[in-house]
């Protein structure tokens, strides 16, 4: 009997694990120190780059705006990351400089961390960046 029990809560924990960003409605942005902007959907990762008269030296620009395609594999690579840094980071922290903001929207809720400079922080730009090629 037990044993009846715990395979179908087996099966119910993976039929839960197996929802997509899609299904769930979640999409992150991500806004590095420069004030340039990521956006990341199930389907979708898409660059806006900060322009040199909005920039705090008024001549940074973060170049041009591009949008991409991803495929659901890239969005679950790119939300495990995510997660990391959510599950890593302070938490009530102001931003300052160097810092950069992740934030995270499930349906209508939205959460946000202030990331400081790390390795971490720095590969999941470096995947970022990678999807937008």
């Amino acid at each position: 009997m037990y044993s009846r029990y715990l395979f179908l809560l087996l099966i119910c924990a993976s039929l839960i694990q197996c929802k997509t960003g899609k299904d769930l409605n979640i999409s992150y942005t991500y806004t590095d120190q420069n004030n340039n902007v990521i956006s990341i959907s199930s389907e979708r990762i898409t660059y806006n780059p900060i322009a040199a008269e909005e920039s705090s030296s008024g001549t940074y620009s973060g170049g041009d705006p591009k949008s991409v395609k991803i495929s659901e594999e890239n969005f679950q690579i790119i939300s495990r990351k995510a997660e990391e840094l959510f599950d890593g980071a302070p938490k009530n922290v102001r931003r300052e400089m160097l810092t950069s903001v992740l934030s995270k929207r499930v349906n209508e809720q939205s959460t946000r961390v202030i990331l400081s400079k790390s390795a971490l922080r720095n590969d999941f730009e470096k995947l970022l960046l990678e999807f937008l090629k």
